[in-house]
């Protein structure tokens, strides 16, 4: 079970999308065209704009993964916001 919570995973992914998502990077760029419901999803509900059924939270629970796969860190460990997330990777971030 991961410490972060399902608000903590929206606003981290929803201020990813928000901030980064037209990045030329091309893993960051894979990452946002295959998370494409997912991270806009995380942005609504973290700004209050929708709220994710049983589906949708698995779609970003799935893309949560993703993340933390990407920038190499736990995902079960207690992130609370996109730069805690970056400080505990040791991956280059965007």
């Amino acid at each position: 079970m991961s410490k972060t919570t399902f608000s903590n995973k929206c606003e981290i992914l929803g201020d990813l999308y928000f901030w980064h998502k037209d990045t030329d990077n091309d893993t960051w760029s894979d990452f946002f065209e295959w998370g494409d419901i997912g991270l806009p999803l995380a942005y609504m509900v973290k700004q209050g704009y929708a709220t994710a059924k049983d589906q949708g939270k698995e779609n970003i629970e799935e893309v949560w993964k993703m993340f933390c796969e990407i920038i190499d860190i736990e995902p079960e460990l207690r992130y609370t916001s996109l730069a805690d997330a970056f400080d505990a990777s040791e991956n280059s971030t965007l």
